[in-house]
């Protein structure tokens, strides 16, 4: 404690009626990267569970000129 009596914490105001502490703020922000880290750590399990590799550049090609001749398709059939 500081001679005043204060723990030193400082406030950060949001808003006129609400405050935040900026040990909260680097709390609430640790958990939501741990969080975030979980969360990339669980999709990259499933996809190797379900032995899904994501898409590379020449993938994208290959997807575009399927959905172009299924689009020369349909549009074939129906004129």
């Amino acid at each position: 404690m500081g001679a005043s009596g204060r723990t030193g914490v400082v406030h950060l105001r949001m808003r006129p009626s609400s405050s935040l502490t900026v040990e909260g703020f680097t709390q609430e922000r640790a958990l939501r990267e741990r969080a975030d880290q979980a969360l990339k750590e669980y999709r990259a399990e499933i996809r190797r569970y379900f032995r899904i590799r994501e898409c590379a550049l020449a993938d994208s090609g290959k997807a575009a000129d399927e959905l172009a001749k299924e689009s020369r398709a349909d549009t074939s059939g129906t004129r």
